[in-house]
């Protein structure tokens, strides 16, 4: 008998949805730059992607792989995305809560390599 990931999947949404776990998060996909004439500077520019995740203190147990990346004060998010052909990348940010972050690291958790379950994204506040 298989593992049902699909239904897993929805159950992770549901629950990260759910304000007593988490709660819904924009994405911030980086698409590009452009030249603003007022700070006469070349600025990001991003579109946005719905989800949900919930958010996480980063804590280093000194052994990680990401012990060299992080700092305290880091974060993690666990997250859903409505679009499933959307992954984060380590460009993007995250509005949580109206608070912006910016991604670090982040893992994918795809246990079949064709429907993402989760996202971990590793953050640090904009």
């Amino acid at each position: 008998m298989a593992f049902n990931y699909p239904k897993m999947r929805k159950l992770a949404d549901k629950l990260l949805s759910n304000r007593k776990f988490g709660g819904p998060f924009i994405l911030k996909k980086k698409t590009g730059q452009r030249y603003d004439p007022e700070t006469k500077k070349q600025i990001a520019v991003y579109e946005d992607y719905k989800g949900n995740c919930v958010k996480k203190v980063y804590k280093d147990d000194g052994n990680g792989h990401l012990k060299d990346v992080l700092k305290a004060g880091d974060l993690e998010f666990v997250c859903t995305m409505q679009d499933i052909n959307i992954i984060p990348d380590k460009n993007d940010q995250i509005v949580f809560e109206g608070v912006i972050y910016n991604v670090i690291t982040p893992e994918l958790v795809d246990p079949t390599g064709k429907l993402p379950l989760v996202h971990k994204c590793y953050a640090r506040r904009a």
